[in-house]
Order: structure tokens, then sequence, then C-alpha cells
């Protein structure tokens, strides 16, 4: 069963009950004063009735009083076909109860006799006693009150029928009443359900759309309740599985387009390899073109070590080995640089301008000293021979930086934000010239990726490119 029927079906329940349980108090709080109202008032006629003849009989002699003659005469005067007026037998016991006595009728117009009037079960007010009982399709109050001193009986048939049928008509108006207040609670239970729950529906539509592979669908939130706050929830997990499934995505197509890089990277130099391998086994060459094909051999087979070399440590870094961060001198991770870059600079005849002011930086040494190398490089690939490069540490508004800025070709636009991708070269000719394979800044990128830097490539076509490393965290 739906949660919403549950509901729907519990607070029908629970209005019918409430209903029902108040309707039977109100009709027995009015049945009780139809009943006392019934009752004084037949009290009241029988008092009547008791106070008339005992009047009457007062202004009698002694022995008039007490004959049964003269009271059935007085009795008879009356034509109350209501009243019973009843003497008490000597059984012999005085203390006798009602139930146990019997009693001769001096005035009974009613089909019932007074001893079986009596023989029932009596409830006590004030001087007199009373009963109920239903006589064919009539219902009667027996109202008893005792008579002179030989404890006789005056007995009033007091006819409720007509209270009875009020009440009756009270419970079919109230099963009425029930019936359109069901019909009526049970609508508006239904309305009121169906559009609270209107957002369990879209949240379901969503999450079912979500399952489907629709990772964009999202649901509106109109109210701040419970179900509000499960829906913006919902929106927000909706929005990390997206996020997370762009990256597996995005991871998966990097690693497609990495393998086929790889692959691409790898059929160059094999390719070169195995075409001077087969010409040395097939063909007699001269001493210095054997010479020739001997060194492209080992030329190339250097550059896949160097490749299998960077591929490893940048799986590695991926997976998070080989940080040891502590606090140096931007100086000494200079000093480590321009060292191993010498040959390099002295080979283009490029000049490299250091500039720092005892800044330091929270970082591993060694693997800033890689970064820091690798773009040294790029600079020296990017720019002519007689050319500068600018190798500075300062601080701004963003925190501590250090600039590697060259007066080079520059890099499109448009190729930005792509040149930190593996194997990727902005020009490919160039860097097979130079004998890169386009995993210098994935390196650079994934290295400051593990100490939190920000890495900021500013560049203009024909004007150089300035490369920025920021840890935003240390200021001087």
């Amino acid at each position: 069963m739906k949660i919403r029927t549950r509901i729907i079906t519990i607070s029908c329940v629970a209005i019918f009950i409430a209903t029902i349980l108040s309707e039977a108090i109100i009709w027995n709080i009015n049945k009780k004063t139809q009943i006392d109202n019934a009752l004084m008032q037949g009290y009241m006629n029988i008092m009547d009735t008791y106070m008339e003849i005992k009047n009457k009989l007062m202004i009698l002699a002694e022995q008039e009083r007490n004959s049964y003659s003269v009271i059935s005469y007085l009795i008879k005067e009356k034509q109350d076909d209501y009243i019973i007026f009843a003497m008490a037998l000597d059984n012999g016991d005085d203390n006798a109860g009602y139930e146990k006595k019997e009693y001769k009728d001096i005035y009974n117009n009613t089909a019932i006799t007074a001893t079986k009037l009596m023989n029932r079960d009596f409830q006590n007010s004030m001087d007199f006693q009373y009963s109920e009982i239903t006589y064919g399709t009539a219902r009667y109050l027996i109202i008893a009150k005792e008579w002179g001193n030989n404890n006789d009986l005056m007995i009033y048939l007091y006819d409720v029928t007509e209270v009875y049928q009020k009440l009756y008509a009270i419970v079919y108006g109230m099963i009425a009443i029930t019936v359109v207040i069901m019909l009526i609670a049970g609508i508006v239970i239904f309305f009121t359900i169906k559009g609270a729950f209107k957002p369990m529906d879209d949240l379901n539509k969503a999450a079912a759309s979500i399952a489907g592979g629709n990772y964009e669908e999202r649901i509106e939130i109109k109210q701040k309740d419970e179900i509000g706050i499960l829906g913006e929830s919902f929106n927000y997990m909706a929005n990390a599985i997206e996020s997370h499934t762009r990256y597996l995505e995005e991871m998966e197509h990097r690693k497609t387009l990495f393998m086929a890089d790889l692959s691409h990277e790898l059929r160059t130099p094999m390719t070169a390899i195995k075409g001077y391998a087969e010409t040395l086994l097939t063909i007699k060459l001269e001493p210095e073109d054997e010479e020739e094909a001997i060194g492209y051999i080992y030329n190339e087979s250097s550059r896949l070590e160097r490749l299998a070399e960077k591929l490893m440590f940048l799986l590695k870094l991926e997976q998070g080995q080989g940080i040891v961060r502590q606090e140096h001198y931007i100086k000494d991770l200079f000093h480590g640089a321009v060292a191993s870059c010498n040959s390099s600079l002295v080979n283009k005849d490029v000049q490299l301008l250091v500039s720092e002011h005892g800044e330091k930086m929270l970082m591993d040494l060694d693997l800033m000293t890689e970064v820091i190398i690798n773009l040294i490089d790029n600079a020296i690939k990017a720019g002519k021979e007689g050319n500068s490069i600018y190798l500075t540490a300062g601080t701004d508004e963003k925190g501590v930086y250090i600039s590697v800025k060259d007066n080079g070709i520059g890099i499109p636009k448009e190729e930005i934000d792509r040149i930190l991708e593996p194997f990727y070269m902005v020009d490919k000719s160039r860097s097979r010239k130079t004998g890169g394979a386009g995993l210098g800044l994935a390196l650079v990128a994934e290295i400051l990726k593990q100490h939190e830097f920000v890495l900021q490539i500013n560049s203009k076509m024909g004007s150089g490119t300035d490369v920025r490393i920021y840890n935003m965290f240390t200021k001087q």
C-alpha cells in the first residue's frame, strides 16, 4: 500500500472514530437530559395526583380515610389511564422490598398488573423509585411511590415513546452527518495529501530520470517543510552525482586520449628503431652510415627510456606518492634548477635572469625543482638563440609566487587550457626536434596539484609567456 493511501486511510479512520465517539457522547448526554426531564414530569404528575387525593381524604372522617372503597372512588374520579393504585398484601415480612411483595390493584386501567410492574429492577430517586418497560411498540417510565401507612403503592406510567423517537431521529441525523463529514473530510484529505505529495512524485520521476542517465534532472522546490528540505537534499545529491559522473566521463575520455597519444608516441621511435635495425641486419652499410643508424637507435631508445620514467613518475604522483613537504628558501630551489638547466642554456645561448628576495615555501624541494626545470626547458624551446628567460620570486595580493617568463613565440589562447594534458604539444614538429614528448607540463600540473599550488599561465602570441606558481597560503 502506498504511503499516501495509508495516510488517507488512517486519517479517515481517525476522523470517523472521533466523530462517532463525539456523537455517542452527545447522544448519551441528550438521552440522559430527555429521560431526566420525562422522569421529573412523571414525578410531578404522580405528586399532583397524590396531593389531590390526600387533600380530599383530609376532609373526610378518619374511618372513611382508610376505606378502600372511598379511595377507589376518589381515584376513579381522576379518570387517568396511566395511574395504578395497588394495596400491599400482608405476607408477614414488613421489610420485603417492592419486588418481593404481592399487590392487589385498587385502580388499574392498564393491561399490566401492579405486581408484574414491581417485579423489575428499580432505581431510587428522592422519595420514589423508577424503572423502564417496553410494552408493544411503546416505552414507559414506571414511577412508584408509597401510599399511606400500609406501604400501598401509587404507580404512574409515563409514556416516553416520543422521547425515544426523537432520540432515534437524532441518531439517524448523526449518521447522516457522519457520512457527510467523512465525505468532506475524505475529499479534503485526499487533495491535501495529493498536493503535499506532489513533490514526492516529482522526486520519484526525477530519480527515475537520473537512473536512466539524465543527470541534469532537478526538481523545483516550492515549499520549506520537510519535503522541501528532502527536495533540496535530492538536488544536492543530483549535483554531486552529475559532477562525479562528468568527472568519470572526463577521466575516461582523458584516459582514452592518453592511451592513444601514448601509442602514437611509442610508435614513432619504435618504427624508427625497427627500420634502422632491419637495415643493419639486411644491408651492408658504410661505417659512417652504420654509426649514424646505431646512434639514431640509441637516441630513440634513450627517449623511450625517458618517456617510461616520466610516465612512472606521473603515475606515482597521481597516486599521491613521494610528497614530503618542508619549508625551504626559494633561492635553494632556484639554485638546483639553474644548475640542471645550465648546459641547455649554454647550447641555446639563452640568458637566465634570476631574482628572489628571501621568500620561502612549504614544498617538496626535489619535486618543485623538477617543476622549475620543466618550465625553464619549455621556455628555452619556445624562444630563439640569444633570448632571455626571467626566473623570479615575489609576493603580491594573492600570495608568494614563482614566475618563469620568456619572450618566445607564445601560446594560442584556445590552447592554454590543453597544454597541461599528457602528450599535448602546441607545436608538434618543434617538440619532436627538441626530443619532447608532451609530458613536462602534465608533470608540472600534477606536482603543483599535490602541493595545492595554483598555476597561472599568461601568454600572447609573438610576445612570450609568463607562467606563475602561487602558494596562496603563504605570505611574507
